[in-house]
């Protein structure tokens, strides 16, 4: 008796563990350990266009934010990342988001070129790749001369969410326009 029991119970052990698999790898795909692996990761997204890799690398609460109040716009967005250019060289960079002056972690909201943007996850950190770059600069006779400098090319608001980091999106929440300037 004690056999059958033995035998039934690794049967459904064994079952359960084939049920269970398919699943496991998506969870084990969504976010990065750490905030440099998550940038490599949207990097590497974008080199292969693999839209469904990104959506893996966005927090799960502003992919479930976005397909119910605004369907479409998540595969509009990743159709926007997948057209980004990557620099042959750089490097990622944390900065805390309390650093950014333009965000108000009271409404989760950041106000960008004359927009507030709504982020439905609050985000931690700004994740900027920097690479090298060739910047103008004027000296104080008009004389235009070329630095070398460290420039952000790409910058994503990111958070953590059970262990893993992830990319936040925020959304508009007004569809003003800026001011025009009266001239």
């Amino acid at each position: 008796m004690n056999t059958r029991i033995s035998f039934a119970a690794a049967l459904f052990i064994i079952a359960a563990a084939m049920l269970i698999s398919p699943v496991t790898p998506v969870w084990a795909e969504g976010g990065a350990s750490t905030p440099v692996v998550l940038g490599n990761k949207v990097l590497e997204s974008i080199k292969s266009q693999n839209k469904d890799g990104l959506k893996s690398l966005i927090h799960p609460e502003v992919v479930t934010y976005l397909n119910d109040k605004s369907p479409g716009e998540l595969d509009k967005v990743l159709d926007n990342f997948l057209t980004l250019q990557i620099p042959k060289s750089g490097e990622f960079v944390v900065q805390p988001i309390n650093e950014v002056s333009e965000y108000d972690n009271a409404t989760q909201t950041l106000i960008f070129r004359g927009y507030t943007l709504y982020f439905p996850v609050p985000p931690m950190d700004l994740l900027v790749l920097v690479t090298d770059a060739e910047i103008a600069k004027k000296d104080d006779k008009g004389v235009e001369t070329k630095t070398k400098a460290k420039a952000g090319v790409m910058v994503y608001t990111i958070t953590q969410n059970k262990g893993n980091w992830y990319i936040v999106l925020p959304v508009k929440k007004n569809a003003e326009k800026p001011e025009e300037k009266k001239q």
